[in-house]
């Protein structure tokens, strides 16, 4: 996950519709869902990387402004090459004319698990929701992302609950009273199952 203020990156070039020129982060774009071939696929996770040792490098320099300084313009810059590849994966876009289901199901339960993932984590709200068996839900979201539907909304949980732990102070048990998990020991076990390790232990081993 990549996220950055728009300000970020516009304070440095003097066209302020520069985003726009962008595919990806427009929202009346043809689908949210591209299919990336292995080569660029690699070259973006490098980058990705690269800006993940600079922030925690900058983490590591906090007293040092003029490095700091610099540190801001290669992360701009680093930001300008991932948003540039992206731009060329327009020719993997997934097409609706050549598979509806995208259209009819694959954006509308994404979009109802970012509404809904804090409260409902079962597959079956969501297939009630589109109107389809949790059967055929899992079938076509496991065709076009590449893991089932469970799979899909303990993704967005567990992404969720190390932003948590990542960037708030919250504890385990204000967070799992903010994503709803029944008791703080139950979010523990389900955030163990999914990564291996403790939410606190994860909150350790990370930079922030």
């Amino acid at each position: 996950m990549l996220v950055f203020e728009e300000e970020f990156l516009l304070s440095f070039f003097n066209d302020r519709s520069f985003l726009q020129k962008f595919p990806c982060l427009q929202r009346n774009r043809r689908s949210p869902f591209y299919r990336i071939d292995d080569d660029l696929y690699s070259r973006i996770c490098q980058v990705m990387e690269q800006i993940k040792t600079e922030i925690h490098g900058d983490e590591a320099n906090l007293r040092k402004t003029s490095l700091l300084e610099i540190d801001r313009h290669i992360l701009r810059a680093m930001l300008y090459e991932t948003l540039a590849l992206l731009k060329r994966s327009d020719a993997y876009t997934v097409s609706e004319e050549g598979d509806t289901s995208v259209k009819r199901y694959i954006e509308p339960f994404t979009v109802s698990v970012e509404k809904h993932f804090t409260s409902q984590r079962n597959i079956g709200f969501y297939a009630d929701l589109l109107c389809i068996t949790p059967n055929y839900l899992n079938k076509i979201v496991k065709q076009q992302l590449g893991m089932s539907a469970k799979g899909y909304i303990n993704h967005r949980t567990v992404q969720e609950i190390k932003n948590l732990l990542d960037y708030t102070s919250l504890s385990a048990a204000e967070i799992a009273g903010q994503l709803h998990f029944l008791s703080p020991s139950y979010l523990v076990r389900y955030f163990r199952t999914q990564t291996g390790m403790t939410p606190m232990e994860y909150r350790k081993g990370t930079f922030f």
